[in-house]
Order: structure tokens, then C-alpha cells, then sequence
């Protein structure tokens, strides 16, 4: 995947994305979309990938649970 990735000019062709490719490496290898916030994943070659539509703060609008927990009243 390094070698086609660094072929089309794609960051994930980049030595420091080892492990972004471990990732994008088992969505392939699955046979299932990869579903990031990350970017790094959109355009790789052989990768089917999309952006959650839902953020974090349509979740959770007072931040995460961890932060409703700490500060109650939120």
C-alpha cells in the first residue's frame, strides 16, 4: 500500500503514517469502508472511505462525557 500510495503523490505514501496504514490495510483487507474524521484517508488508491455525519459535539453538545461528568450543571 506504501509503495502505490507514494506512486500517486497520497500522504499516506509518507514513512510517519505506518500505522495510518495498518488501518486503512485491515478496512481493505475486510472489505468494509473506513469511516474517519481524519482526512489523510480521503483519495488513497484501493481505500473506500467517508466522514461520520455526526461530530462529537452533535453527541455530546456539553462536550465529552468525561467533561459532563467534571462539571456538573452543564
Amino acid at each position: 500500500m506504501r509503495a502505490r500510495c507514494s506512486q500517486v503523490g497520497h500522504a499516506l505514501g509518507n514513512k510517519l503514517h505506518d500505522g495510518d496504514r495498518w488501518i486503512a490495510a485491515a478496512a481493505i483487507r475486510l472489505g468494509i469502508p473506513l469511516v474517519s474524521h481524519n482526512g489523510l484517508f480521503d483519495g488513497a488508491p484501493v481505500l473506500s472511505s467517508s466522514r461520520p455525519s455526526m461530530t462529537a459535539s452533535s453527541l455530546w453538545p456539553c462536550g465529552s462525557p468525561y467533561v459532563q461528568r467534571t462539571m456538573p450543571g452543564c
